[in-house]
């Protein structure tokens, strides 16, 4: 399980809520949250990144938000993400005010 810090689950939080009504992407990369540009068409509904940003360490998680009023659990195109990129994924649930966590490979959720 990835361990995230209150102060870094705060500042995602922060940017979830300043934009409600998109979901908002980024990676957590060396106990620090890089927000990502939401590329759909759709943001509302669902991300696109259409490339992670090359760096020198591994990325630890790819995180992405569901805003307000959106399901609250990994959609298929969540879980079709993960399976595509190998990385660990974090879900922020904009309307429970939660993080959960999952991996390809491994149809559970946990909590964080």
């Amino acid at each position: 399980m990835i361990e995230i810090s209150e102060d870094l689950q705060e500042a995602i939080r922060c940017i979830a809520r300043a934009t409600p009504d998109v979901e908002v992407c980024g990676i957590l990369y060396n106990k620090s949250f890089i927000k990502l540009k939401n590329e759909s068409r759709y943001p509302d509904r669902m991300f696109e990144v259409k490339q992670l940003p090359r760096l020198p360490r591994p990325i630890t998680a790819f995180v992405h938000s569901h805003p307000r009023g959106a399901n609250g659990w990994p959609s298929s195109l969540d879980w079709k993400f993960a399976w595509t990129t190998g990385l660990p994924q974090v879900l922020y649930l904009y309307d429970e005010d939660k993080f959960v966590q999952y991996n390809a490979g491994c149809q559970d959720t946990k909590l964080i």
